[in-house]
């Protein structure tokens, strides 16, 4: 049953709950708009795995310069076609284990930006660049991801991206 938060205590770290009473009548409404809701919902994640798909599709990642054998730390970048911005990050992947399962994530830090309306900045030297400014990773392995799309960079492509990033490096 659902509860609502009747007190808190701070001294004790305890929060106090009581049952919410739901009316039998009101779960028939509740059901009625459940079953009314499912097919918009399902419409609205189909539409959401189109996009998914076609942003995946269109977006391609390049190995710059002589990877290490250790690629689960280093850096990528990916252009944010409508702010016309190369964007630059650091990642680092994990593995971590249930008794069933095997599961992996990326961590990503962003770095900075470049502007594309300056000088042309090829993948190796972009690489070099970040060499010099981070000692901690001297041979870093260093991902371009390339795109023409322009979908909204936070929401659409940068998801995309980690996401694609993560199959190539464990495939």
């Amino acid at each position: 049953m659902p509860k609502r938060i009747t007190n808190i205590d701070l001294q004790r770290g305890i929060i106090e709950k009581e049952p919410i009473y739901i009316d039998p009548s009101n779960i028939d409404e509740i059901d009625e708009f459940i079953e009314w809701t499912k097919p918009h919902l399902r419409s609205t994640i189909d539409q959401g795995i189109e996009v998914f798909e076609f942003v995946d599709s269109n977006l391609s990642i390049e190995k710059v310069g002589i990877v290490p054998d250790y690629q689960y730390e280093g850096y990528f970048f990916i252009p944010d076609n409508q702010a016309q911005q190369l964007r630059l990050y650091q990642y680092e992947t994990s593995i971590f284990q249930s008794s069933t399962d095997k599961y992996r994530s990326i961590k990503t830090s962003f770095l900075k930006t470049l502007d594309f309306g300056g000088a042309h900045w090829s993948p190796n030297s972009i690489k070099l660049d970040l060499i010099r400014e981070n000692r901690d990773l001297p041979n870093p392995a260093t991902y371009a991801l390339e795109t023409d799309l322009e979908y909204p960079f936070k929401p659409t492509i940068f998801p995309v991206a980690k996401r694609k990033l993560m199959r190539y490096l464990f495939s």
